[in-house]
């Protein structure tokens, strides 16, 4: 898969999960899904887990006000049978058009008849729910 088709996938996905459709997502990951985030790790075994999780993300992201998602690709794997890693950082933009640094996640992914497919998505850096932008600065630099 090239670079560009890789972002536009991503790009696609921040914009499905702010409007709320989350089946879409789901029905681009393989199950099970296995979820890492820093300190906790959830296993989404069909649509409706995955569907449930990406539920509780939008909720807290709408919470904190973002209006709009924009991934950063920082780097992308060589592919080895079919498989590659994408590490991307997600920038939450609000309606006051702050910008801050939202998650930063590593997808195991590989390429399917149907596109880009998510095997297992280990987050590195989740903003903490209800944090604005200037105490997340302040926390990155602790």
């Amino acid at each position: 898969m090239r670079h560009s088709e890789i972002s536009a996938h991503f790009r696609d996905q921040a914009d499905r999960l702010l409007a709320g459709d989350l089946n879409r997502i789901s029905q681009e990951y393989a199950f099970p899904l296995p979820i890492h985030f820093p300190n906790d790790l959830a296993v989404a075994f069909n649509l409706e887990d995955s569907s449930a999780i990406l539920a509780r993300r939008r909720a807290e992201l709408v919470a904190r006000g973002v209006v709009a998602l924009r991934p950063s690709i920082t780097a992308v794997d060589l592919p080895r049978a079919g498989r590659f890693r994408v590490w991307v950082d997600w920038k939450e933009q609000t309606a006051a058009e702050a910008e801050m640094r939202g998650s930063s996640a590593i997808y195991y992914c590989r390429a399917a008849a149907t596109g880009l497919q998510t095997e297992m998505i280990q987050y590195t850096y989740v903003s903490p729910p209800g944090q604005g932008p200037q105490q997340d600065d302040l926390a990155l630099s602790a």
